[in-house]
């Protein structure tokens, strides 16, 4: 028995390529949903007899990386990509098509149920359902956390540039880069390099803030500067 890493399966494939291989267990199998990634290459190549794939992750709703994981546990089943796409993937996606016609819908349907009849043999699927019994109640709590004052000046300041009013007027271009930046001011100013990441940020700067080019590997996290380290730090 050899439990491996999809990494250091990679690195030595090649040694392990002309080995007879009884099972071949895959967890995380949602990692092969792309058939030309070079872990799917590595593992399509060896010598096995039975495949597994298991997975806590749902599958997506994307026709060409659900061909990819059938074709591994079950390859040749549905014969190659280009022949399971004219004969499934396409009407598929022809029948949800806001735009299809009747008999697109139609066929696209029976396609579905037949592609489910073939797959439904070797494909178990297993729901929280089965679980609940055995588990506590599981609660959550959603807790809303303030910006700490030096947030918060970083904040206003930011959203009143004339970078964020362009983009809110619809004339900006770089609208994710605006929400990377506020993702991370809204964790810790930290993690902004201040002050090129926010210009003029400077005068909001608390007397005890150093800056990142001036900070020594040993820096203790300012937890006051974040509202969320502060609710943890409680």
């Amino acid at each position: 028995m050899l439990i491996v890493s999809y990494e250091t399966l990679r690195l030595y494939v090649d040694e392990l390529r002309n080995t007879p291989i009884g099972l071949l267990l895959c967890d995380e199998g949602h990692r092969l949903k792309n058939g030309e990634s070079q872990t799917f290459t590595a593992l399509n190549s060896l010598n096995v007899q039975r495949r597994v794939i298991l997975s806590g992750t749902p599958i997506q709703n994307d026709l060409s990386e659900y061909f990819s994981l059938l074709s591994f546990v079950n390859p040749n089943y549905f014969g190659s990509r280009n022949e399971f796409r004219k004969k499934y993937e396409i009407p598929i996606l022809r029948g949800r098509d806001a735009a299809g016609t009747e008999a697109d819908r139609q066929k696209g349907d029976a396609c579905i149920a037949e592609l489910q009849d073939l797959v439904n043999p070797f494909i178990i699927k297993r729901t929280n359902d089965i679980l609940s019994k055995y588990l506590p109640v599981k609660y959550e709590h959603v807790v809303f956390c303030n910006l700490a004052p030096f947030q918060k000046n970083l904040y206003n300041h930011f959203i009143q540039s004339s970078d964020i009013k362009k983009l809110l007027r619809g004339k900006g271009s770089q609208p994710l880069v605006a929400i990377g930046l506020l993702k991370k001011l809204c964790n810790h100013p930290d993690l902004l390099d201040l002050p090129s990441d926010l210009s003029g940020s400077e005068e909001f700067f608390p007397e005890d803030f150093v800056p990142k080019d001036a900070r020594g590997r040993d820096r203790d996290v300012k937890v006051w500067y974040s509202g969320k380290m502060l609710v943890l730090d409680r």
